[in-house]
């Protein structure tokens, strides 16, 4: 088992120096210098930046030599923003990118795709298409959320992923008095008026990690935040670094408050548990 990353509150703050932050001079205007955007530093993408942070420290702690690669998964990989935020560390040469999705428009689209083994893949059938062990790393961000059954698609990632292996898992969330409103009224609301919507499940930030850790084999290092509010008329401060100092910062002490949290957690040398009777509402 890896030995948890331990950093500063100044760290947490101000973000850890292994990713990009402080965007670069460019003609265009770019997301922490990575993305195109209207906002140097727009918080709905802040979450990248930490699991950025995340993989990068874990492929260091490796001490790899030469041509050494770590296998990584995205579970999930939508346009392949976890090779593009990654690829600023400056630790893409020791990684080898795994993707599964079920969109044919991205898989044929994604960035940088002749750098990734891609796969076609049904998450709602359960099954990843690959070996016991064979991964070292897996980042699912906003998918599980999307799910029938979430719980079957976290012990397919246990089983994949190597005992000491890292997991970044990241998925919408609401407020604990919300929760309730979100999965019984609103999907009524939604037949009334003919609406679909594509969320399946919907967690707290407390029941989302409690998913993760009774699946049995993950023993979970950190549950975190980005946002406390952002986008609408306040969107502007999302130019300035020191408003997304301060949403990293009430991201890390108060999860709960945000409306996205991610949880990073190290596969365990146990085999996962049977998720399918368990409660998570409590």
């Amino acid at each position: 088992m890896t030995t948890p990353i331990k950093r500063s509150s100044r760290a947490i703050i101000a973000g850890s120096s292994l990713g990009p932050v402080r965007p670069k001079a460019t003609s265009r205007k770019m997301a922490f210098g990575v993305e195109e955007s209207a906002r140097a530093y727009r918080l709905r993408l802040a979450r990248y930046v930490a699991m950025a942070e995340e993989v990068a420290a874990f492929v260091k702690e490796q001490n790899l030599e030469g041509d050494q690669r770590l296998k990584l998964l995205d579970v999930g990989f939508g346009s392949g923003r976890s090779m593009r935020f990654i690829d600023p560390t400056r630790v893409s040469e020791h990684i080898a990118f795994f993707g599964v999705d079920n969109n044919e428009e991205r898989l044929r689209n994604v960035y940088m795709p002749k750098r990734w083994v891609l796969k076609r893949c049904d998450l709602n059938q359960g099954e990843l298409p690959f070996d016991m062990g064979v991964f070292d790393m897996v980042v699912c961000e906003q998918v599980l959320e999307h799910l029938i059954n979430p719980e079957v698609v976290l012990q397919e990632i246990g089983r994949v992923l190597r005992p000491g292996g890292l997991l970044v898992a990241g998925t919408a969330t609401c407020w604990p008095g919300l929760r309730a409103v979100r999965q019984h009224v609103v999907p009524l609301f939604d037949r009334v008026m003919g609406m679909s919507r594509s969320h399946e499940q919907f967690f707290t930030c407390r029941s989302f990690a409690k998913l993760i850790e009774q699946a049995g084999c993950f023993s979970i290092r950190q549950v975190r935040g980005f946002r406390f509010v952002s986008g609408g008329p306040i969107a502007w401060l999302e130019s300035f670094h020191w408003w997304y100092r301060v949403n990293r910062f009430v991201g890390a002490v108060l999860p709960w408050l945000c409306p996205d949290v991610q949880v990073v957690a190290t596969r365990c040398a146990l085999p996962c548990t049977d998720l399918q009777t368990t409660n998570l509402d409590a």
